[in-house]
């Protein structure tokens, strides 16, 4: 808890903007919590990924004979 909100919350005759300061931190917690789901969501999304290439990786280097050089891997798209 930083200074001000001690102060806003407990003198709040010498803070006389308490309400803009308390609606700030309240946002400031909101547009914490959301960007914590958006970093949850973006891992769960690169892990999903990471699986999926792995599994064109696995799949293209099974399918290819040792001595075949000229295979070539399958379009990313």
């Amino acid at each position: 808890m930083s200074f001000g909100s001690l102060l806003a919350e407990f003198w709040p005759p010498f803070w006389p903007h308490r309400e803009k300061h308390l609606e700030a931190a309240a946002q400031r917690n909101n547009l914490l919590a959301e960007l914590e789901t958006l970093q949850d969501d973006l891992i769960a999304r690169l892990d999903a990924l990471d699986h999926r290439v792995c599994g064109v990786l696995k799949e293209w280097t099974g399918k290819r004979g040792a001595d075949d050089d000229s295979a070539a891997p399958p379009p990313l798209s």
